[in-house]
């Protein structure tokens, strides 16, 4: 789906800047998954994982809502100067995307930190608990590892460890 930058949600005061991804209607993600991943994401907090701030389900469309972070994602920081990404980027920080200038591109010790954050999320969903099961990401890649402003990483699009949630019940 689609993902918007708010600056505000009236139903949501204490959240501030945040990414709202709409699912497309079209979406394969029936409610039955959706309803699976977001009960996953309730259950599995960590600080190096993109957690789901709220939720809307509604027949005009599904929406997920997580933090803003603003430093993009590892791919766009990796290749900042690509125009997509510049474009992105300065989305992300409420300026034109055309006039904008790309940021710095990220210096090695960066990135080793952004790897070594995300693999720290990676330890955290492979270390079953008693209140979940192993939970495989299945989708680790540069865009969906995220950045916020002081280049922390969060990793996103926890959507596909609910396919391994689901097979670890027996489903």
């Amino acid at each position: 789906g689609a993902v918007y930058r708010v600056d505000a949600l009236p139903s949501c005061p204490a959240v501030g800047a945040a990414a709202v991804k709409r699912l497309a209607a079209n979406s394969m993600q029936g409610a039955a998954e959706l309803n699976v991943e977001i009960q996953l994401l309730g259950t599995c907090r960590h600080e190096h994982l993109l957690p789901l701030l709220a939720f809307c389900l509604d027949q005009r469309g599904n929406c997920l809502i997580y933090p803003l972070m603003p430093g993009g994602s590892f791919e766009d920081r990796l290749f900042p100067n690509e125009a997509d990404a510049t474009r992105r980027l300065a989305l992300l920080r409420g300026q034109d995307g055309a006039a904008a200038a790309p940021p710095p591109p990220l210096t090695w010790q960066e990135r080793l930190r952004v790897v070594r954050d995300a693999t720290r999320a990676l330890v955290f969903l492979h270390t079953p608990t008693a209140a979940r099961p192993v939970v495989l990401h299945r989708d680790i890649k540069p865009p969906n590892i995220l950045l916020d402003a002081a280049l922390n990483a969060k990793l996103a699009d926890v959507g596909l460890a609910k396919q391994a949630h689901a097979l670890q019940e027996g489903r």
